[in-house]
């Protein structure tokens, strides 16, 4: 063999020992996956050098091939250099940042679209919502928000959909005064959420919230409660209150059962006559009426015309008699 052969011979063996040798390294590395689908990452798209003033509408994630000792796709950064640009549609290059261990590196697409827009802005009342409300058996007394009015800013197509600013609340497990610190959120006129393309400022507010136990009020009438016996030979010949039904108001479940009210007890001992005083009405507890006393007069008739009746007349403290001359009917 000529010296020249031994050294083509010697060449290629050279060559086939770094291949192996790649191989080797490549096989080591990824543990045998070489440009397997594995090795392509999902990773979100940066925006970088973007001017004031100016927001960017385009591709939210692109694919990442790696060969060799990648990192994790967190790791990965994709990104758009926005540089000079300013508002416009424009089609751009991706760009990956070099990763260490990698060969080759490429991404898809490796070219997107984008539009770029001035920012715009403007400022929204804020509403409170309710998605939760309190249990059963309470009620909203009141709800204050700590700010009535928001900024929004952002892509300003977008902050042409928003019809109203809302400050969610779950009052599921609230009975009492409570504070609740909720996040803002734009909605259409639909009720969708708006959120891709702008910023709401503040982003978070602080509700303060008033819950009472739920109250009903209804119109019950008014009966009369009377103790002991009048003079013997009279008789009631008839009772009027006035007013003769008045309102109740209370918890909602004492309320439902409560029908009817009575006053307080009319001792009759030693009546011989007609009278009238102002008495107070039994409530329930948990409840009050409105008025809460009435005037009664109760008639009474005997034997004997022209008699003389007194007529109570009576403040809230049932104090200060006053007869009348009463003819029975």
């Amino acid at each position: 063999m000529t010296e020249k052969n031994k050294k083509r011979n010697t060449t290629g063996l050279k060559v086939i020992s770094i291949m192996m040798a790649i191989l080797l390294w490549f096989y080591v590395i990824n543990q045998g996956q070489l440009a397997t689908p594995d090795n392509i990452r999902d990773v979100g798209l940066e925006y970088r050098n973007l001017e004031e003033n100016l927001t960017v509408i385009g591709p939210e994630r692109v694919n990442v091939r790696l060969w060799g000792a990648f990192q994790e796709a967190a790791q990965i950064e994709a990104f758009v250099d926005l540089s000079g640009l300013t508002a416009g549609t424009y089609t751009v290059p991706v760009q990956v940042e070099q990763q260490r261990g990698a060969m080759i590196t490429t991404v898809e697409p490796d070219m997107v679209e984008i539009e770029i827009q001035e920012v715009g802005q403007n400022t929204f009342p804020i509403n409170y919502e309710i998605r939760q409300n309190p249990p059963t058996g309470f009620e909203i007394a009141d709800v204050l928000l700590s700010a009535d009015r928001c900024l929004v800013q952002g892509q300003q197509e977008e902050i042409n959909r928003i019809s109203i600013i809302t400050a969610p609340l779950d009052l599921s497990n609230v009975t009492d005064i409570t504070t609740l610190r909720t996040q803002l959120v734009a909605r259409d006129v639909h009720g969708n959420t708006i959120s891709d393309g702008i910023q709401i400022i503040p982003e978070t507010i602080t509700a303060y919230v008033a819950i009472n136990v739920e109250r009903e009020s209804k119109q019950v009438p008014v009966l009369a409660d009377f103790a002991g016996e009048l003079v013997p030979g009279y008789q009631i010949d008839s009772v009027s209150l006035e007013p003769d039904s008045v309102s109740i108001i209370g918890e909602k479940r004492i309320i439902d059962e409560t029908d009817e009210l009575t006053t307080q007890t009319i001792n009759l001992d030693n009546r011989d006559a007609t009278f009238s005083k102002t008495i107070d009405l039994e409530t329930p507890e948990g409840a009050r009426a409105f008025p809460s006393n009435v005037v009664i007069t109760v008639y009474i008739e005997g034997a004997e015309l022209d008699d003389e009746v007194d007529n109570d007349v009576n403040d809230t403290n049932n104090e200060n008699e006053v007869d009348l001359n009463y003819v029975p009917r």
